[in-house]
């Protein structure tokens, strides 16, 4: 017989969003309470539109992403690269990636 399957496309499951982040903070967005550079809880689906600001966004259904300690994505071993865009009006740059499971993945977006 004939083996069919369904892949379901990504969806965002988390959305948290800070006013200001220090680039050296450990995803507080996603694993704190509060954000580690204003001490305000990020706000769920719902922020700001000027820049200087962090998005967070868990998304499910994603193929895994190979990413190294300081949260870049790294080559695969043909040699190539993961790429993710979003866009809101414009495209905003991928940060680094926080965590990425066959379940799901965590992104940090400027």
């Amino acid at each position: 017989g004939n083996f069919k399957f369904f892949q379901p496309l990504p969806k965002v499951v988390s959305a948290r969003w800070c006013p200001r982040c220090n680039a050296t903070e450990i995803a507080c967005v996603v694993t704190g309470p509060l954000c580690a550079s204003t001490g305000e809880a990020p706000t769920d689906w719902s922020g700001g539109i000027a820049g200087g600001s962090v998005l967070a966004l868990e998304v499910a259904n994603m193929p895994a992403i190979p990413f190294g300690p300081d949260g870049q994505v790294l080559k695969d071993a043909a040699g190539d690269m993961a790429s993710i865009v979003l866009s809101f009006g414009g495209t905003t740059a991928l940060r680094r990636v926080l965590f990425s499971t066959l379940e799901a993945s965590g992104l940090e977006f400027d």
